[in-house]
């Protein structure tokens, strides 16, 4: 079945060291609407930091994460798209221990079979800790499909 809107949710975080990937957790809710003219998609996960766009469209990705970080200090996250980082969302922690939270909104576009453009398909999702080492986070990622 394809989907509208499909959301991860990772209530449980253990330590995620900087420069690792956030593990995204299991898929919680999926809305798929009842109606003919709505997009929809699906997708797959590889491994528990990989969600793979498997469709052709525009896709609404926001991620949230509350986190605590290890030390003070500079907290963020990067979205990465086919293993490049294109947006990255941060906070400060002003002692080791604070909860910060972090969120990040941003537009994909996944290519399919086109003559102009490269394919990008499937399109690999993952968020990059990018900032101080974390002792334990909840986190949540929402893919919706905005445009065929």
């Amino acid at each position: 079945m394809n989907y509208r809107m499909i959301q991860l949710t990772n209530k449980n975080i253990q330590t995620v060291a900087a420069n690792a990937l956030m593990p995204l957790g299991n898929i919680t809710r999926r809305v798929c609407p009842r109606t003919n003219c709505c997009q929809t998609f699906e997708v797959t996960t590889s491994g528990a930091d990989t969600v793979n766009i498997t469709e052709q469209g525009y896709y609404r990705v926001v991620y949230n994460v509350s986190a605590i970080p290890a030390a003070a200090g500079l907290v963020s996250f990067s979205l990465n798209v086919g293993g490049t980082s294109v947006y990255v969302g941060s906070a400060t922690a002003t002692a080791a221990g604070d909860t910060v939270n972090v969120s990040i909104t941003f537009m994909v576009r996944a290519f399919g079979n086109c003559a102009s453009l490269p394919v990008n398909l499937p399109l690999a999702i993952q968020i990059e800790n990018t900032g101080a080492a974390l002792t334990s986070a909840v986190s949540d990622i929402l893919i919706e499909r905005t445009y065929c």
